[in-house]
């Protein structure tokens, strides 16, 4: 029933395609063989999996398909600071209490406006051209520009790891601090896809207006996609 009312609203203010799962189980296998944009996870499932798990194998399967992380929202009747964090730590974007409202989905349709829009055609990150790198800082030399780009692999191994426990921990200066490392060396190989993510999460940081759970996901997939 409340599964039917959300497809309603959201059906009423932009012309998008809507599945319904009543377990954890299906919408994995509707992920498997499609993109969202947007899930609204009832923490409350029944039988099988929670929201929280279901939330949590999602992110590890956009992972594994290369696909920027959709938003999710979980619907929850009782929620605390401390379940808000452990939400976040499985993946969710944010917390919602019951019962789902117009007011509420219209709020998160106006303050997220990136969820209306079609998924990026830059979805996989681009490919380090070598040879460009080459003519633009080492005067041809492929061998200095390729050892350039292994540099920036090596270093992307690393900070992957230190990122994504930062983030989950919440270090959030620290984490800022290794963006800032990974800009760096992203200018050099002209990464744009970390580039422009990272930039505008240092931004977000030094006005005090927040990053979310979400362009750190994206970061992390532009890193993880140039070390294939």
């Amino acid at each position: 029933m409340a599964a039917n009312i959300a497809k309603n609203i959201i059906q009423s203010h932009v012309n998008a395609a809507i599945e319904i799962a009543n377990s954890g189980e299906t919408a994995l296998a509707l992920l498997k063989h499609q993109a969202f944009q947007l899930i609204f996870m009832d923490i409350s499932l029944g039988n099988g999996m929670d929201g929280a798990i279901t939330s949590h194998e999602i992110r590890k399967l956009e992972a594994q398909y290369q696909r920027q992380p959709c938003f999710i929202f979980a619907l929850t009747a009782h929620v605390n600071d401390k379940d808000k964090l452990y939400y976040e730590s499985m993946g969710i974007n944010g917390v919602l209490q019951k019962p789902l409202s117009h007011e509420k989905i219209v709020t998160i349709l106006a303050e997220h406006p990136e969820i209306l829009q079609h998924p990026s055609t830059e979805s996989k990150p681009s490919s380090l051209d070598i040879p460009t790198i080459a003519t633009n800082l080492f005067q041809g030399d492929t061998i200095q520009a390729t050892s350039l780009v292994q540099d920036f692999k090596d270093q992307l191994n690393h900070l992957i790891e230190e990122i994504e426990y930062q983030h989950r921990t919440q270090q959030h200066q620290i984490l800022i601090n290794n963006i800032q490392k990974l800009l760096g060396s992203a200018a050099y190989v002209n990464a744009q896809d970390i580039l422009k993510i990272g930039n505008a999460i240092v931004t977000r940081h030094k006005a005090h207006e927040g990053f979310s759970d979400q362009q750190v996901q994206r970061l992390l997939h532009y890193c993880r996609g140039y070390l294939e």
